[in-house]
């Protein structure tokens, strides 16, 4: 019996850190997870905004600038790129389907480590067609 003293300390030398480690890492991929649910969120915004039938120019845009804004700041510095049938948008989509592309960084946890998000909404723009 005596020879089990200061064991405690040792193996919670050992342990602490593991369970620190792995806290650590969870926090990170949570972080991360959010990160592409508010890109996805940012993206699915955007397309609704644009392919809306009487849609003005920009206006993709403009809600998702909008709801960046209102999201907590789980994505730095994320970008929006609109495309009308793989061509990038400037006006109004003439095109058959429109794609908003949204990019940026996971906020890190672990000092040092970083995680690129990127996420993709796509959908068929409204038009006004005539009944045959």
């Amino acid at each position: 019996m005596g020879r089990d003293r200061g064991g405690g300390g040792i193996e919670m030398a050992i342990v602490l850190p593991l369970m620190l480690v792995c806290v650590f890492a969870i926090a990170h991929m949570s972080m991360y997870y959010l990160a592409r649910q508010a890109a996805m969120s940012i993206a699915q915004v955007a397309v609704e905004g644009q392919r809306g039938w009487g849609a003005g120019p920009g206006a993709g845009q403009e809600r998702a600038d909008r709801l960046v804004t209102q999201l907590p700041r789980v994505l730095r510095d994320p970008r929006v790129r609109l495309t009308c049938d793989g061509v990038p948008l400037t006006g109004t989509c003439q095109g058959e389907h429109l794609t908003a592309t949204v990019t940026g960084t996971a906020v890190s946890v672990i000092p040092g480590l970083r995680h690129q998000v990127s996420q993709t909404a796509t959908g068929a723009v409204e038009r006004v067609t005539e009944l045959p």
